[in-house]
């Protein structure tokens, strides 16, 4: 089973669909729950949000996009 693409330590139990289509069209991402959870709330950690691009994603999508994460990866607004 593959692993998740933030945490690259539990294996895929969610798929999600940004249904934002970008210059790339729309992403999947593949997620274990609890990233789901950290994705959907726009507070994922600093490492998990590098997985994320250096697994395919880039910061032009809606859910890591840069008005949410500053160029470090840091959470601007997490929710909760």
């Amino acid at each position: 089973m593959k692993p998740c693409e933030c945490c690259e330590k539990y294996p895929v139990m969610w798929k999600l669909k940004d249904v934002y289509v970008g210059e790339h069209g729309a992403k999947t991402y593949k997620l274990c729950a609890n990233c789901l959870v950290e994705l959907i709330h726009l507070a994922l950690s600093q490492k998990h949000y590098k997985n994320l691009l250096k697994n395919g994603h880039d910061a032009d999508e809606y859910f890591i996009h840069s008005d949410f994460y500053d160029e470090d990866g840091n959470a601007l607004q997490p929710w909760g």
